[in-house]
């Protein structure tokens, strides 16, 4: 990853994990994010520190209303904004021109048969133990954790427009250093600012039909994920399912939805999960299959 944002040929990279993956790309994406801190650094006054404004507003209310599709998608498009302007840091960096330390280009991360669904037992001692470790950010969320700002950066908050005059929630997931450069940094387990995170999962029935090893990981890692249950797509599966998520004889529709979570061309959240809404922020107990072409 570090080769790779230190090449000017690449603009974007997505990391797809599948299965055990998943776990190992968690952990190096959250490990490689605390190593960006110039990365991190955003002044104000710019496009990114724009994005992140919108990000610390719309986090609070999504977190509120984990089930409204409009919000997660308002969600998404500051990702998408935020890491574009990440992705264009070096070249104002006080480390010189060209300097790729100071890029983030890492913006989607999509999950398939993903065990994390799975991690209050995998990773943690159970799912108050899980709990307390995001709450630590020990392990990152989407949105990531919001923590309450020292008394002595709420003036510089209010004055950035980043929280309301008299408001009594001084949340973020952000600070200010107070310097003259007016400088703000997203603290180290905010990596899910500037990551969309897809989950792709198969809803197992009688374990043999579907896959056992996946699941849903809104519940886990907060509701900026999005999940998306194949079952509900093309119906459930007859067969076990957990190697079949990209493999080309695969119901059409099935990878449709991986098209849509790598999104190549970087489309805006609302184009790509246009006629999606209902799949992505919640679980239907239906398993008829979606009409084609939906």
């Amino acid at each position: 990853m570090e080769t790779l944002h230190s090449d000017k040929q690449y603009d974007r990279i997505i990391l797809v994990g599948h299965s055990l993956g998943t776990i190992l790309a968690y952990e190096l994406l959250a490990f490689f994010w605390e190593r960006k801190n110039l990365a991190r650094q955003i002044t104000e006054a710019t496009a990114a520190f724009e994005a992140l404004k919108t990000l610390e507003a719309v986090a609070p209310l999504l977190e509120a209303r984990p089930d409204d599709a409009s919000l997660l998608l308002r969600w998404r498009d500051g990702q998408r904004s935020l890491r574009q302007a990440m992705a264009a840091h070096d070249a104002a960096n006080p480390g010189g021109q060209g300097d790729a330390t100071a890029r983030w280009i890492i913006s989607d991360f999509v999950t398939l048969g993903s065990p994390l669904t799975h991690a209050e037992f995998l990773m943690a001692a159970g799912r108050p133990d899980l709990d307390a470790r995001i709450v630590a950010r020990e392990m990152p969320s989407s949105p990531p954790v919001r923590e309450n700002l020292d008394p002595a950066n709420l003036q510089a908050a209010i004055d950035a427009g980043m929280i309301a005059a008299g408001t009594s929630d001084g949340r973020l997931f952000s600070f200010p250093w107070r310097d003259d450069d007016k400088t703000w940094e997203l603290h180290h387990a905010a990596l899910f600012c500037a990551v969309r995170w897809t989950n792709i999962f198969d809803h197992s029935q009688w374990i043999f039909q579907g896959d056992l090893i996946s699941g849903p990981l809104r519940g886990e890692f907060g509701p900026g994920v999005i999940d998306i249950d194949l079952r509900e797509i093309r119906g459930q599966a007859h067969g076990f399912t957990h190697t079949l998520y990209w493999d080309r004889k695969a119901d059409s529709r099935q990878l449709e939805v991986l098209r849509r979570a790598v999104n190549l061309l970087d489309r805006p959240p609302g184009e790509v999960w246009s006629g999606f809404e209902h799949a992505i922020v919640r679980k239907s107990t239906s398993v008829e299959p979606l009409p084609p072409g939906t």
